[in-house]
């Protein structure tokens, strides 16, 4: 995609151009060209091709969110749905979005603690043990030691297990 003196966009400045066509967007037809214009137009580079699928699906996400009037504690549903879905379909026990700006706040000290709950652990070691039976010939010794060790009590990574308040 060239701009008007030229110029082909890295990935970047294509997302910053489309992050600024997005915030336009009013109408379900203002969507529509915009979608159009990111298929059109964004597809010449390792780069630009992933940044413009984000904008879009925001494009999408900040439409919806308007027309439904969500929240912003539904909005968090939305993008773990999202990272669920498109990242980690296999996914068995969950993940966590650490925001390292939280360790600018003394606060929010406990984000950071490394803590498991007593619910969470037993899954671990059951998904743990699952994997030694299915997979068990067809991983690394390493791998299959430390899910050996989960199974057998050893909480990993220097957490610790507590119950639920």
């Amino acid at each position: 995609m060239e701009n008007q003196e030229n110029k082909v966009l890295d990935e970047f400045e294509m997302r910053d151009l489309l992050k600024d066509k997005r915030k336009k967007i009013e109408t379900f037809d203002d969507l529509i060209e915009f979608l159009t214009y990111v298929k059109d137009n964004c597809n010449y580079d390792d780069g630009v091709a992933p940044r413009s699928i984000a904008q879009a699906s925001l494009a999408v996400a900040w439409y919806f969110s308007d027309i439904f009037s969500i929240t912003g504690f539904q909005s968090g549903f939305v993008i773990t749905d999202f990272i669920r879905d498109w990242r980690y379909q296999n996914n068995k026990l969950g993940f966590k979005i650490v925001n390292y700006d939280d360790l600018l706040y003394p606060q929010r000290e406990y984000y950071f603690d490394k803590v498991i709950k007593k619910d969470m652990y037993k899954k671990l070691q059951e998904v743990a043990e699952e994997k030694l039976n299915e997979n068990s010939c067809f991983v690394a010794p390493k791998v299959r030691i430390h899910w050996l060790r989960i199974v057998n009590g050893h909480v990993p990574f220097g957490f610790r297990v507590e119950d639920e308040e």
